[in-house]
């Protein structure tokens, strides 16, 4: 019905193939109600692991402890399965990307990266937030941590419908946002030949992807796609200093955070479906430290 459809008003053999694009990656209302719902679970189970966090690193537990609080929280809430292996990567293990060992003891003082989301009714979320196991970043992880909230909030506003943005333009623009941080940082110089590629070094993937019923869902649209209402993304900007890199400042070596959130385009405005986990310094700090008692 599509193609027949297409043929009727004479489009050309590449908007017919633009439109199908947009069709396989744009939400019903009632998908979209499927994935505020997974969304929501996601979320939920990320409070409920970070303010546990404490607790089981008093305990000298290690991380795979939180991977199983957090299947646990969404099983209870409905969901049928993880919608792909946990992340759990404290300290420098954040560093590594996609870090699958889950087996580190939990150490205090350290951040905590974590990147986990569930399958509800095959509606997939992904979220990462990165924390602080004590409840209290340090003034160095507190720097790193406002520069990536910065880039996923000003990238996130970019998620409007009409508005000609697409994953690939929103990477570009978090690419230079990230650079200028970088600058504030002291960790690259404005006037660097290198700069380019040192950005790339230390923030090495892409801003987002495709969310639906997989989580990269899916592959075969172009990430020059433009954003169109009913589309699911996600916006997940990082910096991620190796400990044994001497180009770096001290202070920063061994950091690693991301800031990860699933959003629904829309015409009047991005709908940001994982919301309800904290990302906000002051509101990471407050849920953890829910924990303690």
């Amino acid at each position: 019905p599509l193609l027949a459809a297409c043929q009727a008003r004479r489009l050309a053999p590449r908007s017919v193939a633009r439109l199908a694009q947009n069709l396989r990656v744009r939400k019903s209302d009632a998908e979209a109600a499927l994935m505020r719902k997974s969304a929501a679970v996601c979320a939920g189970a990320f409070r409920t692991t970070m303010a546990a966090s404490a607790m089981l690193t008093r305990e000298g537990h290690t991380e795979d402890a939180l991977a199983a609080t957090f299947e646990l929280d969404v099983r209870l809430a409905g969901a049928e399965r993880l919608a792909y292996p946990c992340v759990v990567a404290g300290g420098a293990n954040a560093v590594t990307l996609h870090y699958m060992h889950n087996n580190a003891r939990l150490a205090p003082g350290s951040l905590l990266l974590m990147d986990a989301g569930c399958s509800l009714h095959g509606y997939a979320s992904d979220l990462t937030r990165t924390w602080p196991l004590d409840g209290a970043f340090t003034a160095a992880q507190r720097r790193v941590y406002d520069a990536v909230l910065d880039v996923n909030e000003r990238c996130i506003e970019m998620c409007v419908a009409g508005s000609g943005a697409s994953l690939a333009s929103i990477h570009r623009a978090s690419l230079q946002w990230t650079f200028e941080h970088l600058v504030d940082l002291g960790i690259l110089r404005r006037d660097d030949p290198a700069a380019a590629s040192k950005v790339q070094r230390y923030y090495p993937h892409a801003i987002g992807h495709w969310l639906g019923l997989d989580v990269h869902d899916t592959p075969h649209v172009g990430t020059e796609t433009a954003l169109d209402a009913g589309m699911v993304v996600t916006v997940e900007p990082g910096l991620y200093f190796p400990p044994d890199d001497d180009a770096l400042p001290e202070w920063c070596r061994g950091i690693g955070v991301r800031i990860e959130d699933d959003v629904l385009v829309g015409a009047a405005g991005p709908e940001v479906l994982t919301a309800g986990a904290p990302k906000h310094a002051d509101d990471v700090e407050a849920c953890v430290r829910r924990g303690f008692g």
